[in-house]
């Protein structure tokens, strides 16, 4: 009985480490499942995370590049109202000469009549006016020529018409038509007028 008690003794540590040792390796057994199951919730979910940090990133890309752009208009503000200023100036020049007539008609023909009235004793052949239009300005050019022998009326013609502030000289071409004869000329002459519409 004592060497029965004594061998149990002996024996009952290596029994509890044997238990132990079962028990670490049903845990063992047991731990790689959930393990792998986090292991593919976390693989599973890595993409569409990066996916998303990815669109993230392009949208703060273009939000930065539209950000520049704007900040370029808004720089560029100051010189483009300069050059609007400049424009005005030189569009309120350049319409100075013009007519204010609701329709083109009515300036082409007031156009006309005011030349032809200047040159009806004199010798010319007027064209009628030809008209370009650019927005609610038209432009008006008018060809003239023939033979004159008194070039001062000619040529007082030509000073009424800049005058009238409606009128602009073009081009003017002056040459004797017979060498042996100096007293005639033939003129080549192109006037130019516009007409700024308003409003009814």
């Amino acid at each position: 009985q004592k060497t029965e008690r004594a061998y149990k003794r002996r024996m009952k540590p290596i029994g509890e480490n044997l238990r132990r040792l079962a028990k670490y390796r049903r845990q063992a057994l047991i731990l790689p499942g959930p393990l792998i199951i986090i292991f593919l919730i976390i693989a599973l979910g890595y993409r569409p995370y990066m996916e998303h940090i990815n669109k993230l990133k392009e949208e703060h890309k273009e939000k930065k590049e539209l950000l520049r752009r704007y900040r370029e208009r808004v720089e560029e503000i100051p010189r483009l109202k300069e050059e609007l200023k400049a424009l005005r100036e030189r569009t309120e020049e350049a319409t100075r000469i013009c007519f204010r007539e609701k329709n083109s008609e009515e300036a082409k023909s007031k156009f006309f009549q005011m030349v032809s009235s200047e040159t009806q004793n004199m010798n010319l052949n007027l064209q009628e006016p030809a008209t370009e239009t650019y927005g609610d300005v038209d432009i008006f050019t008018m060809n003239i020529s023939g033979r004159i022998v008194d070039i001062k009326p000619f040529l007082l013609f030509l000073e009424k018409m800049e005058k009238s502030g409606n009128v602009l000289v073009e081009s003017l071409e002056i040459k004797v038509e017979d060498p042996n004869n100096p007293v005639t000329l033939l003129v080549n002459l192109k006037l130019v007028s516009c007409n700024l519409r308003v409003s009814p």
